[in-house]
């Protein structure tokens, strides 16, 4: 094919990629100071089945992806070195590579502040790493200072082993600053507003740190995502959540659903982030993780910062995660200190008897709406009067005078004048 992609660059003619080559051939019109308009488009869905990790290695901008921004000229004239990818609903599948060095790997390396990628579906992407000190794994991009919006993550899976390595990571590598991360995206020090990740599993050895479904290692904005049926595997590993392994950013409006995960003993592990210093706010989890001391619904462990202030912050959040083994007593934080208000848990679903480590239980579900179990072919009559109830600073009331509704299959449901019969 012609070096030359089709279409000028311009909003509305960007240039067209087509195939895997045309992909390619993104990063060297990215990082050009003549090219003026850098708008890209997707016409059909990219298949990278047939690449091998000896072209993502021989990448002169960042080795072990395929397209980035180079970070020096990137930061230093964002308005000049920068791209809008529009995926178009389209998908970049098919990637399944092994990594034999020290460097990261993913689609994406670095984005910048100017940069955006929006409306790209990834599935069906592998990404195995043989080495432990490999610094960071994604799937979608190893750092993201841009904004990943409206995203889909499907059928990803990242696999880092447990062979030592004395190879010096390449200067490339290095200029990135990369701590160490694993996650669709490694390390996020911008936004990711409305990505969706559905079965995603990551499975690392030992000796790693910020580990998430999502986002490795978080730093800025993360907002309307949704993490669904994830599974979480690791050794004696730090910073382990289904969203963010590790947040000191903000996490809004998240949801973490059908998580399973076992992790190492020693680590701390968050339906939605595993260590925070950072804000949580309106999210939901719910699953089964297993294995760490150190295990929350919402957050494993809040730190302070450097400056030894509570900066922790964990409201209006929803779990119904269980922690099957772990020392810990906090369902929603399970370790450290932190801001919190306004959060709803189950006691029965999470088999914690306290919400927060400092042993306060704002808002149990369980013991607020009275749940009642039913055992076929018995029925309970349930006081009108006794409906309402109080919740987290909160209260809600049953209108007797009206009547109540109820669905449900196979269950008998009658109303007098002051109670309900439920069979």
């Amino acid at each position: 094919k012609s070096e030359k992609l089709a279409g000028s660059g311009t909003e509305s003619d960007p240039y067209r990629i087509s195939d895997a080559n045309d992909l390619f051939k993104m990063q060297d019109i990215i990082n050009s100071t003549r090219v003026k308009n850098k708008n890209f488009v997707l016409t059909n869905d990219i298949d990278l089945s047939g690449v091998s990790y000896a072209q993502l290695k021989a990448n002169s901008v960042l080795p072990g992806t395929i397209v980035s921004v180079d970070k020096v000229s990137g930061d230093v004239l964002p308005l000049t070195i920068s791209f809008t990818l529009d995926g178009a609903n389209h998908c970049i599948f098919g990637l399944n590579i092994t990594n034999t060095g020290s460097a990261g790997a993913a689609v994406f390396g670095y984005i910048n502040s100017t940069s955006v990628i929006k409306r790209v579906a990834f599935t069906d992407i592998t990404i195995n790493t043989t080495y432990e000190n490999a610094v960071a794994n994604g799937a979608i991009a190893l750092y993201n200072n841009g904004l990943i919006k409206d995203c889909y993550a499907g059928n990803i899976k990242i696999n880092v082993g447990s062979e030592a390595n004395s190879s010096v990571s390449s200067k490339k590598i290095n200029a990135l600053n990369l701590k160490e991360s694993t996650g669709c995206v490694a390390v996020n020090t911008g936004e990711i507003d409305g990505l969706v990740a559905d079965n995603v599993s990551i499975n690392v050895a030992a000796n790693k740190n910020n580990i998430g479904a999502i986002v490795g290692l978080n730093s800025e904005n993360i907002s309307n995502v949704k993490a669904e049926n994830i599974v979480i595997k690791t050794g004696e590993c730090d910073a382990i959540g289904a969203v963010a392994g590790k947040n000191s950013g903000k996490i809004e409006k998240a949801t973490a659903d059908n998580i399973r995960a076992n992790v190492g003993s020693s680590s701390a592990f968050g339906g939605i982030a595993g260590i925070n210093s950072g804000s949580v706010i309106s999210c939901v989890t719910s699953g089964k993780a297993s294995g760490s001391a150190l295990t929350g619904g919402i957050v494993g462990k809040a730190v302070k910062t450097d400056k030894n202030k509570v900066t922790s912050n964990v409201k209006n959040c929803y779990t119904f995660l269980r922690a099957e083994a772990g020392s810990s007593t906090g369902a929603i934080i399970a370790s450290g200190e932190s801001k919190h208000s306004n959060n709803f848990w189950s006691s029965e679903s999470c088999g914690r008897v306290m919400a927060y480590a400092d042993g306060s239980c704002e808002g149990d579900i369980v013991r607020s709406l009275r749940y009642t179990v039913l055992k076929k072919g018995t029925q309970k009559v349930i006081s009108k009067a006794s409906l309402g109830g109080k919740f987290a600073g909160g209260s809600y009331i049953v209108d007797t005078t009206k009547p109540i509704s109820f669905e449900g299959e196979a269950i008998g449901f009658n109303e007098t004048n002051d109670s309900v019969i439920i069979s």
